[in-house]
């Protein structure tokens, strides 16, 4: 299991994140949310996100919701903590 888990759904403004961790190269999990079905609404994603918006992204204990900060966070908190990004 990836120590990150991207919470996606497509259509949507998720897919910026989860390209920006491709590039990164850090393996990732994804849960799938599927919006015309109201999953973004469901407890369990509520409680990851209380907007119930994607994306959002768990790395342990820390989770961001926003899509600017995901995007920032593998580069400054990944590579600080030991991970390595690819293009290292």
């Amino acid at each position: 299991m990836a120590k990150l888990t991207l919470y996606h759904a497509v259509p949507s403004r998720s897919m910026v994140a989860r390209w920006m961790l491709e590039e990164v190269g850090e393996p990732y999990d994804v849960h799938m949310l599927n919006l015309a079905k109201g999953e973004n609404r469901a407890a369990d994603h509520l409680a990851v996100n209380p907007m119930g918006k994607v994306p959002a992204l768990r790395h342990d204990d820390v989770v961001i919701t926003e899509n600017a900060a995901i995007c920032t966070y593998p580069r400054r908190r990944l590579s600080e903590g030991g991970l390595e990004c690819a293009d290292r």
